[in-house]
């Protein structure tokens, strides 16, 4: 050998060197020696590291490896001086390698074996080793005994990787935003101390091992939930949510995050959050304002448009195109705004820019210099008057908001050209048109369409006192108490006293001296479209009010019918079938509710009378109260003294009557509008019976639904029992014929008994299942409730399931945590893992794999079974919990299992459900594969 670790002693305790030793035996050990150290030369010249021998302060050995990690030859180093060898020290590893080879050559006991170190090549380049060195005993003395592995790459990396580590250091606690690193609990392990202070006043102290959710808005924590768990399964993710700072207020952050795997294999979710509380203030204000901003735009009796001004190569306009424009602009001018909206004006009016108004050059002018401009113009291209008011919101936009003023220029036009002309034409107009002299205040003129509305003579309205009596004294002071040429509604009574709306422009007449001398009011009879305004308005509020009582909705109506027609009376009458008898009901609109008998009725009550007609068109009635028959017997007529009445009857789709009356103390004046209202508050009234009609014949249905679902239960009870008898039968005798009589049996019988077996155990199962689905459809079923582990449970279903997942060929993986103590049924419990694990292995192809994942999610435990089978479509999905849903597999193709009753997840489900917990499942379709969750409540 060329070295020991120590020397060899014989049995009296003295050295080998201390003994005779024959001639024969010390050729023979040299022998050996030269031997040993030709097999050791041979293997550290083929090593793949660096091999040396120090001894003497001088290389007594060199292998090739390490002569070329320093760059010399192996005589180089062989040749070095003592201590030579020094020169391949680089100085901050001097003390440290020079010690250790000193001591290590002494046999010291002291030393240290294995470090690194900073080495120096011949050519000047420096290197890094890891030493691996002994004492050893070299030719009877001690050497140190080194081998050197070649560590520069290796600590490049980790010096650009302590770099990396100190900028990302560096960035993170100077950075602007929330830096925080979760665990897969969302529990907090690092978090960016400056910043969370600046913002949100938090110290390190604070939330290290604590969860987010308790931090975040009452109403941002389900969609915080949702996020995070999206987070985990696709490994990125991004939500806004409103987050507790110290202080106790909230503020939004915009969150970030993203999966990764730290250096042990462990899962974090780093997330980088930003404050946004300025931003979401600014676009609610910004979102408020554009609402109002809109809400004006779109209400706007001017028409509005906003232009870009188009301009040459000398900044000359020489076009404009349309950017925005209101309804009213459509209305005002006849253009649709689908049409026009970016196009330009030459392109929509051809020829506009030979238009003697000069358009282009106008608007040119306010956009380009932001002057506004206010006038009055004709536009040949569309032969309209218009007036316009021009301005710039920003340079080289110009807006304009302008009303279409032909009909108004004309008739001044007619006027100017002749005072005959013009009366004629007001005279034969078709828009009312009145007159106030303002200085002997009182009607100077009315046209003859007005006078008509009213029923006045025009001589019938001089003085004073007719302007005051016509005109309603709340709407006087709003006719005269302005200059101003403006629109105008207003309300006057007519000669019998109705109230009118008129509505028109209001166009004040001066002198020469600006004093004003008549105003004139151009106007239309709106009072049919006011009644219609207010017959929706009081609908509307009914409906607003409307409950699920049809029957007070109804009285609602009734009293709108009151208000709407300046009824004194109403009363709605209805027919009502028994198999006993007929009668009718009647509602009225004092809320009394009154029932005759169908005889009683036709002969006593006046309302039959509208039955005799036998149509549904509107009826009206005078003079009642002289008809001696019904004055006596109707206490309607005879108590409220009624003379006339109106009214119709309803008829419903199924072919009954009832009917509608409004009574009036005095013979009423029916007018159009008047029916128009009764017809629609029919129809209201119509909807709201066959809506009463409808819940009365749901009652009904539910009672005979309860009964049903009562016999059904009962039947599955009773049939199971009775299935369970003879099953006993068949169970028994057939494994008494296997276990005594097999062998008198031959195989063809043996395998037919077994048939018979296996059938009748699965046909126990589907008794069983019948029986489990009936008490937990009839809420029977008790639970024996005890802390348990969940984890647990879940493992030892999927060692159970493993054999026949693994028949299938089937992988199943699970990622699960440690423990998950709550309350449960363990064996109720059991069965939900299996049969959910179950239906992955059966449903799924061979090869296909299935996963088992928990989660912790507020309160809540989440156990969820993916597998990558044949998935649901929307119809099976919505099938799938359903008692007897079993979906159809058979005959379609796949390689999956197809036993089943429908009842496996109808069961799972109220199991879950009586824990406290929920199920559902998410599947993309066909061939998707389906994840079934299942939650149960933490303790």
């Amino acid at each position: 050998m060329i070295f020991d670790n120590k020397n060899t002693k014989t049995g009296n305790g003295k050295t080998e060197s201390q003994n005779q030793i024959p001639v024969d035996d010390l050729l023979n050990t040299e022998q050996k020696l030269k031997e040993s150290e030709e097999k050791f030369r041979t293997i550290a010249e083929e090593s793949l590291m660096g091999i040396a021998i120090i001894q003497d302060d001088q290389f007594k050995y060199v292998n090739e490896r390490l002569a070329n990690l320093f760059g010399y030859t192996k005589e180089e180093l062989k040749n070095l001086p003592p201590f030579g060898y020094s020169q391949l020290f680089h100085k901050e590893s001097f003390d440290l390698v020079m010690e250790q080879t000193k001591r290590k050559q002494e046999g010291l006991s002291e030393v240290v074996n294995h470090y690194n170190w900073k080495g120096i090549k011949k050519s000047g380049e420096l290197i890094w080793l890891e030493s691996f060195s002994k004492t050893i005993t070299y030719r009877n003395r001690f050497a140190d005994f080194i081998t050197l592995f070649d560590i520069t790459e290796k600590k490049e990396i980790e010096n650009r990787l302590k770099e990396s580590e100190e900028k990302y250091r560096l960035i993170s606690e100077n950075a602007n935003d929330l830096i925080v690193v979760l665990n897969d609990n969302f529990e907090y392990e690092y978090i960016n101390e400056k910043v969370h202070k600046q913002l949100l006043g938090y110290s390190k102290s604070d939330l290290i091992g604590k969860t987010q959710l308790h931090l975040i808005h009452p109403d941002d924590k389900k969609q915080a939930v949702i996020a995070s768990s999206k987070i985990l399964r696709k490994n990125k993710g991004s939500h806004q949510v409103r987050f507790l700072d110290k202080s106790g207020s909230y503020k939004w952050l915009e969150i970030s995050g993203k999966v990764f795997y730290d250096s042990k294999g462990e899962k974090k979710i780093l997330t980088i959050s930003r404050d946004i509380t300025k931003r979401k203030k600014t676009q609610e204000k910004l979102s408020e304002s554009e609402k109002k901003y809109r809400s004006l735009f779109d209400n706007l009796t001017s028409a509005f448009a906003l232009h870009k001004i188009i301009v040459d190569e000398e900044e000359q306009p020489i076009d404009y195109e349309f950017l925005e424009a209101n309804p009213a602009f459509e209305k005002q001018t006849g253009l649709k705004i689908s049409e026009i909206i970016g196009k330009r004006v030459t392109e929509v009016l051809p020829g506009i820019e030979n238009d003697p108004a000069n358009w282009i050059n106008k608007y040119g002018e306010v956009a380009l210099n932001g002057t506004p401009i206010n006038f009055e113009n004709y536009s040949g291209s569309l032969n309209q008057w218009f007036h316009v008011l021009a301005y710039s919101p920003k340079k080289g936009r110009f807006a304009t908001i302008f009303t279409n003023i032909t009909k108004q220029r004309k008739f001044e036009q007619a006027l100017m050209e002749s005072e005959k002309q013009y009366r004629n034409l007001i005279e034969t107009s078709s828009v009312g048109i009145m007159e106030i002299d303002v200085l002997n205040n009182k009607i100077s003129y009315i046209n003859p369409i007005l006078l008509k509305i009213i029923g006045y003579k025009e001589e019938e309205l001089t003085g004073i006192e007719m302007r005051d009596k016509i005109i309603h004294p709340q709407d006087l002071v709003k006719l005269m108490g302005s200059n101003d040429e403006r629109e105008i509604e207003f309300r006057i009574f007519d000669k019998l006293g109705n109230l009118k709306w008129l509505s028109g422009k209001r166009i004040p007449h001066f002198d020469k001296n600006g004093n004003l001398l008549n105003v004139r009011f151009w106007l239309d009879d709106i009072t049919e479209k006011k009644m219609y305004e207010e017959l929706i308005f009081e609908l509307n509020i009914n409906f607003l009010n409307f409950t699920e009582d049809s029957r007070n909705n109804i009285e609602l109506l009734l009293k709108t019918c009151v208000k709407l027609l300046n009824g004194d009376l109403i009363l709605y009458a209805y027919k009502k079938n028994t198999e006993q008898s007929e009668s009718y009901e009647i509602l009225t609109s004092d809320n009394q509710t009154i029932t005759y008998d169908a005889t009683d009725f036709s002969k006593n009550i006046f309302l039959n009378e509208f039955l005799l007609e036998g149509h549904d068109f509107p009826q009206t009635f005078f003079d009642i109260h002289k008809k001696k028959k019904y004055v006596q017997t109707d206490p309607f007529i005879k108590n409220h003294n009624i003379k006339g009445c109106f009214g119709k009857i309803i008829k419903t789709h199924d072919a009954s009557e009832s009917l509608l009356c409004v009574y009036y103390k005095d013979n009423p004046i029916i007018t159009s509008q008047n029916k128009l209202v009764l017809f629609l508050i029919c129809d209201a009234i119509e909807i709201e019976q066959r809506r009463w009609q409808v819940q009365q014949d749901l009652e009904k249905q539910n009672l005979s639904l309860d009964k049903i679902n009562r016999l059904k239960t009962e039947l599955f009870s009773r049939t199971s029992h009775e299935l369970k008898t003879p099953l006993i039968s068949i169970k028994g005798f057939t494994e008494l014929l296997l276990t005594l009589h097999k062998n008198k049996l031959d195989s063809e019988l043996i395998s037919i008994i077994e048939e018979i077996r296996d059938g009748g155990a699965r046909l126990e199962k589907i008794i069983n299942s019948l029986l489990e689905g009936t008490k937990l459809g009839a809420d029977q079923l008790e639970l024996d409730k005890n802390q348990e582990d969940l984890a647990f449970l879940v493992k030892f279903c999927v060692s159970e399931l493993k054999g026949l997942a693994t028949l299938r060929n089937q992988s199943i993986y699970t990622d699960l945590h440690k423990k998950l103590p709550t309350m449960f049924d363990k064996e109720r419990i059991y069965e939900v893992i299996s049969n959910l694990l179950l239906n992955a292995i059966k449903y799924t192809q061979p090869g296909g794999e299935i996963s088992i994942k928990s989660e912790i999610i507020d309160d809540y435990y989440i156990i969820s079974v993916k597998d990558n089978g044949i998935g649901f479509t929307k119809e099976e999905k919505n099938q799938t919990f359903k008692q007897f849903g079993k979906i159809e597999r058979y005959g379609q193709g796949w390689d999956v299992a197809i036993e089943g009753t429908g009842l496996g997840l109808y069961i799972t489900k109220k199991l879950v459900e009586l824990h406290g917990g929920k199920i559902w499942l998410e599947s993309e379709g066909r061939n998707r594969g389906t994840i079934f969750y299942f939650s149960l409540p933490r303790i």
